[in-house]
């Protein structure tokens, strides 16, 4: 049986968010991607669409299987960056009175 090959997603087309991954690892937060599967038959079977999931703990949120393989890499690294922009440099503040 000859061996099976490992689907390849698409390579990305923008620079790899260095800086923002790094936030997030320090504050737990992965961004990573699922592949959609069907049942068919006894076997399950890829559709080529994929999913991103941000995880955080016990807390895990996902998009939609709207994703293919060509664009899923570009989607995870802007997902980095989003969470970088958006929760970088917020503070919890101490109110005294």
């Amino acid at each position: 049986m000859p061996k099976r090959r490992k689907k390849r997603v698409g390579s990305p087309k923008t620079p790899n968010p260095v800086k923002e991954m790094q936030w997030c690892f320090s504050k737990h937060i992965y961004v990573t991607f699922e592949p959609e599967a069907v049942r068919d038959g006894a076997y399950w079977k890829e559709t080529g669409k994929y999913r991103v999931v941000i995880r955080q703990g016990e807390k895990v949120s996902e998009t939609e299987y709207i994703y293919h393989g060509d664009e899923i890499i570009d989607k995870v690294n802007e997902t980095y960056r989003q969470l970088y922009q958006i929760n970088n440099g917020k503070k919890t503040k101490v109110k005294r009175d």
